[in-house]
């Protein structure tokens, strides 16, 4: 996701619904649906409005991108 985000206004946003989310990876579309919710529920994620397609990478899930990225454990 972080590598599909667009900046809008300053602020970032992943524009692909779940359907799409599907489509480009491959995953069954009950799996991405599942896969959002836990990352929404585990605060990795938010849903930015009520249109379909706008997520938005929290603080925890860029901080955990980053670790990963630069080769590092986590903790």
């Amino acid at each position: 996701m972080q590598k599909r985000q667009i900046e809008v206004l300053g602020n970032q946003y992943v524009p692909l619904s779940q359907r799409q989310i599907a489509d480009i990876t491959g995953i069954a579309y009950g799996t991405v649906n599942n896969t959002v919710r836990s990352l929404q529920e585990n605060g990795y994620i938010v849903r930015e409005g009520s249109t379909r397609g706008q997520y938005s990478l929290t603080d925890k899930a860029t901080e955990i991108l980053s670790t990963l990225q630069n080769g590092e454990a986590l903790k």
